[in-house]
């Protein structure tokens, strides 16, 4: 599944287009789907991961990948891995309000 926000642990941490705050996505798709492995991503890693795996950053091994959708995001690769931020998805651009 992807979404654009952001997601730690199986649960959806905030989706502002959605209006999702704290919501333990994962868990309820277990219970509804009866299914035992459930992932999710954000809608840039989804989106880089594959962009990596089948795309034009195939032959790279360190590059970055960055969504323009609802909100602007990334993903970065180092040695042909996925990098994990420090808090939550991580290397997402945010705008704050007053």
């Amino acid at each position: 599944m992807q979404f654009h926000g952001t997601s730690k642990d199986g649960v959806i941490i905030k989706a502002e287009n959605l209006g999702i705050v704290n919501f333990n996505i994962v868990s309820t798709l277990k219970k509804k789907f009866g299914y035992d492995k459930i992932y999710i991503k954000n809608d840039a890693k989804c989106g880089g991961l594959c962009e990596k795996k089948y795309g034009t950053l195939r032959e790279y091994e360190n590059c970055i990948f960055i969504c323009l959708g609802t909100g602007i995001g990334g993903a970065v690769f180092y040695d042909n891995k996925l990098l994990k931020g420090k808090e939550y998805a991580g290397f997402e651009i945010r705008t704050y309000r007053n």
